[in-house]
């Protein structure tokens, strides 16, 4: 079994993030990232998620000589529990899911006696649109994003820009606000993203791909297209 380890969480790469702007927030930082912040002068600093695509994945699905495993150079674990609304909640905030409380897709909120989506703003069994000036229950769950943060307190804040997924739900278009980019599939958000990479000044861009999430749900970890997305975003990545 795989177990938690929050001083090796990826959280830690966006802790590491934080305290490169000089806006961290007292969380462990991951060591390997650091060594590179530090030794690598930027102008650009892209933080790039695939959603589902962990050591396990990566292993079965990629010869050891591609791209991703070359540039491979730590292994660790995800905060707990380790759902998408959970792990890119602490992403988004810099913070663990103690303090954020965004657990899982669904929360029950005893005061409504309703189970409800919580980054489509839905209710989870009518999927009906909750009502937020009646059952607010972003008022005991809001905190500052971490683009928020930076732009805040860094001496010399980069443009920030969210190159997302076409399918991006309500909550984290919301955060991004104007930083937002869509990207209709994977090629164009690599093509985006190095669009903006061109541009004069300094830019941080936090990019996230539905998949292999959006597949291996529906088809499983074995599955044939599984490898042929893996294989494809390995080359493309190598391309970009």
């Amino acid at each position: 079994p795989v177990y938690p380890d929050e001083s090796r969480s990826n959280l830690t790469i966006i802790s590491s993030i934080l305290e490169s702007y000089g806006a961290g927030l007292a969380q462990p930082t991951c060591p390997e990232v650091d060594r590179m912040l530090k030794e690598r002068p930027r102008r650009n600093l892209i933080f790039l998620l695939l959603d589902g695509m962990g050591s396990a994945i990566l292993d079965s699905h990629l010869p050891a000589g591609g791209f991703l495993h070359s540039h491979k150079c730590a292994d660790l674990t995800a905060v707990y529990p380790s759902t998408t609304v959970c792990v890119t909640s602490s992403f988004f905030s810099g913070i663990p899911p103690i303090s954020h409380a965004w657990l899982a897709w669904q929360l029950y909120f005893a005061e409504w006696d309703q189970c409800i989506e919580m980054y489509s703003y839905r209710d989870a069994y009518f999927h009906e649109p909750v009502d937020l000036s009646q059952r607010n229950f972003l008022a005991t769950m809001e905190y500052e994003s971490i683009f928020a943060r930076i732009e805040r307190i860094a001496p010399n804040a980069p443009e920030i820009s969210c190159i997302y997924t076409d399918i991006t739900r309500r909550r984290l278009t919301e955060q991004a606000g104007e930083r937002l980019i869509f990207a209709s599939d994977f090629e164009s958000l690599l093509m985006s993203t190095a669009k903006k990479c061109a541009e004069p000044g300094d830019h941080l861009i936090f990019a996230y791909w539905k998949s292999p999430d959006a597949i291996l749900h529906p088809e499983g970890p074995r599955s044939e297209t599984v490898t042929a997305f893996m294989e494809s975003s390995d080359e493309l990545l190598h391309q970009y």
